[in-house]
């Protein structure tokens, strides 16, 4: 899985909790996958293995405190003025 691209949402509230979203995906390939965090859940999966889909899930897991970091960081005033 070399060309996986990987966004990470801001924090939004989902009942009564704070969350955010990971998201994966190869272009080339049309592969999608949608994680919530700090859940660790998969909503959304297009195109990837299971086996590919363990894999991100472990990702996920072994690098939760920077994905939940780099979710806190991210100001959704300058992303809707399209300053990220």
């Amino acid at each position: 899985m070399d060309d996986v691209k990987m966004q990470v949402s801001g924090i939004c509230i989902r009942e009564n909790r704070k969350t955010a979203y990971v998201t994966f995906s190869v272009e080339t390939e049309d592969k999608y996958s949608e994680w919530m965090i700090p859940e660790c859940r998969m909503t959304t999966n297009r195109g990837f293995t299971d086996e590919e889909t363990a894999q991100l899930e472990l990702y996920i897991k072994m690098n939760m405190g920077k994905l939940k970091k780099k979710a806190a960081s991210i100001d959704p005033l300058r992303v809707l003025m399209g300053k990220v």
